[in-house]
């Protein structure tokens, strides 16, 4: 991998944990008031979850306008010569 992989890379789990951050936070305003208590399991897999389904679609849509913004619906599909 080269340098600039790698600190692509880097970038990611810098903003993953940021994102992370900030869930936890919404966990706990939304927790006001109830009892002080480590949240089950569950709802912390349930909101990894929702926040990875939320970020497929980011990437999904972002890698679409990537496509319909370049040339790339002229070229030859890759099984095609």
């Amino acid at each position: 991998m080269d340098a600039d992989y790698d600190a692509l890379e880097q970038k990611k789990i810098e903003l993953l944990t940021q994102l992370a951050d900030l869930e936890v936070q919404q966990q706990q305003r939304r927790r006001k008031g109830m009892p002080k208590k480590v949240p089950h399991f569950s709802e912390i897999e349930d909101a990894g979850h929702k926040l990875g389904t939320l970020l497929s679609r980011v990437t999904q849509t972002r890698f679409a306008k990537e496509v319909v913004s370049g040339d790339e619906l002229n070229r030859d599909c890759p099984d095609c010569e």
